[in-house]
């Protein structure tokens, strides 16, 4: 009886850590299914902003649909002074360009509201950094690349985890305002990329492209000159990316009548 008691522990051994492990892979199909069906609604949300200045030299970065009326979300300095500017959307024909005004721009936060006349696109879904974590799945989309004349108009989407929660100065005369520190690689064109969270789906923050963007420093003025004369390139490489909260750029968007 002992080894017949024996044998069907084993048993219930075994079935449990084959349940377990039935378990834990149906947990991962499904987390793998969500984020590629969360990086394909962000995607399809996203345009590439861009114009020539009188010299002939192209500036761009990435917007997105924040509603079905028209109204897309960028940062300022994407469009500073500018306004008018251009925005390419990729379709199985070719990329289409359209013409969209800079309606509203704020410089305390980095963000700037265009609208056009392109209502075709799918809006991204807003969320909300409360309750964010460090070590949470993150993804974003967008246009590091700007136009490239060897490859069609494709947007890129990357993926990384929150890293720090700080707060941070967006301007040398703004307030410091909570933001999204994630551990990827982001580029010059991922000015204005929505940050989603993988486990919603929402957006959780717009990509302020990386630290050497003139006029974000930490929680020194100090700092500023250091910032602005570290190469873009090198902090490319340092794999840090920036994102303003959601909840300061839903505010900012309400100002302006659009309801997200």
């Amino acid at each position: 009886m002992g080894g017949g008691g024996a044998e069907g522990r084993w048993k219930m051994r075994i079935f449990y850590f084959a349940a377990l492990g039935a378990l834990l892979l149906c947990v991962s199909f499904f987390s793998r299914d969500r984020a590629v069906s969360v990086a394909e609604r962000a995607a399809s949300s996203v345009v590439l902003v861009w114009y020539q200045d009188d010299a002939g030299t192209a500036s761009y970065g990435t917007a997105f649909a924040v509603d079905d009326k028209g109204h897309f979300l960028t940062c300022a300095h994407v469009v500073r002074g500018r306004r008018e500017v251009a925005i390419a959307i990729p379709t199985p024909e070719g990329e289409v360009n359209v013409a969209a005004r800079v309606v509203a721009s704020d410089e305390r936060i980095d963000a700037a509201l265009l609208e056009a006349d392109e209502k075709g696109l799918p809006a991204a879904r807003f969320g909300s950094t409360k309750g964010l974590r460090v070590g949470e799945e993150v993804l974003f989309a967008g246009y590091p690349m700007g136009y490239t004349l060897n490859a069609d108009l494709e947007p890129s989407v990357g993926f990384g985890h929150v890293s720090a929660l700080p707060k941070w100065r967006v301007s040398t005369r703004a307030p410091r305002i909570p933001i999204v520190q994630i551990d990827a690689s982001v580029a010059l064109g991922h000015s204005g990329s929505p940050l989603f969270r993988t486990s919603s789906g929402k957006v959780i923050g717009m990509l302020k492209s990386h630290v050497g963007v003139p006029g974000l420093v930490k929680s020194n003025d100090e700092v500023l000159d250091f910032v602005e004369s570290i190469p873009s390139e090198l902090v490319g490489r340092a794999g840090i990316g920036i994102a303003l909260p959601a909840d300061s750029l839903r505010r900012f968007l309400e100002r302006h009548g659009v309801k997200t």
